[in-house]
């Protein structure tokens, strides 16, 4: 598949090309031309991966509704990790991207368990070796 992707992550690719163009939360004070600039992060759940295009005066927020839409889930259902230990706590919402992101960056995310106050654990499926 592409990049080893199965369809179900492909459909969410797309989804997310057309998700990512719609509209954002953003801080019109901290847009400037150089946080125009598009920059891409991958998203990883269990065995998805969701390719993500974002600005850099993006919020987290803005992000977690994005992923929303493409997941078909409410952003308050969204947690957002920049590693795989969650001891480092989740993004926060006022937070933006600029802060802690690079261009190719690794986020992790994880849903709300479903008529639960409790979250998933971070899993992601490591790629199998050759």
């Amino acid at each position: 598949g592409v990049f080893g992707a199965d369809a179900a992550d492909r459909s969410a690719v797309l989804r997310g090309r057309t998700a990512a163009s719609s509209a954002v939360e953003r801080d019109p004070a901290r847009t400037s031309m150089s946080s125009l600039v598009p920059m891409y992060v991958r998203v990883k759940r269990q065995k998805t991966t969701t390719f993500l295009t974002v600005e850099k005066s993006d919020s987290f927020a803005g992000v977690k509704q994005k992923l929303g839409d493409i997941h078909d889930v409410p952003a308050s259902s969204i947690k957002l990790f920049a590693s795989a230990d969650v001891t480092a706590g989740d993004l926060q919402d006022a937070s933006y991207v600029d802060q802690f992101l690079e261009n190719d960056s690794v986020l992790y995310m994880v849903f709300k368990k479903e008529g639960s106050d409790a979250w998933e654990d971070i899993d992601v499926e490591q790629p199998a070796k050759s």
